[in-house]
């Protein structure tokens, strides 16, 4: 059976990156940043505290 853990919403226009990242647990949140290495390292540090045993 298959579970939705999150969704992931990458966005880029002139000011940068932005990404929202909606959980159950930890509902909906924003990360913004020059680069989109910079925002999806926000987002995979984000997921594994929140999934982390």
């Amino acid at each position: 059976m298959e579970e939705l853990l999150c969704n992931i919403e990458f966005e880029k226009d002139e000011n940068g990156y932005s990404a929202k990242l909606r959980t159950d647990m930890g509902g909906l949140r924003e990360y913004n940043g020059m680069t989109l290495e910079e925002v999806m390292n926000e987002v995979i540090l984000e997921l594994q505290e929140e999934f982390s045993p």
